[in-house]
């Protein structure tokens, strides 16, 4: 081994990620819903780009729930609703 072999750094593997969905909804009356679309960073994976969308624009409370995940809680106004989300994420391949 040489000195310059030493001096190399090893990267855990990662992969890129991404997922998206659109769920659409006809409202008959105003309705309370919770999501759970909005991933995030860890040690084992960095979300690096995320969008998450309504239509018609509504009013989202985002809290974590008592398992660490991140909800969006809401309330749908009757008529056509529509939530688009995707993200993209780097994963280590790390199993560790």
């Amino acid at each position: 081994m040489t000195d310059s072999d030493a001096s190399v750094v090893h990267q855990p593997l990662a992969q890129r990620l991404e997922a998206r969905c659109t769920l659409s909804f006809e409202v008959v009356q105003p309705t309370p819903m919770v999501f759970m679309l909005r991933p995030q960073s860890s040690d084992r994976q960095q979300i690096t780009l995320e969008s998450f969308e309504l239509t018609p624009v509504t009013q989202v409370t985002e809290f974590t729930d008592g398992f660490g995940n991140l909800c969006q809680r809401l309330l749908a106004s009757t008529g056509s609703f529509t939530v688009e989300s995707s993200v993209q994420a780097r994963v280590s391949r790390n199993s560790q």
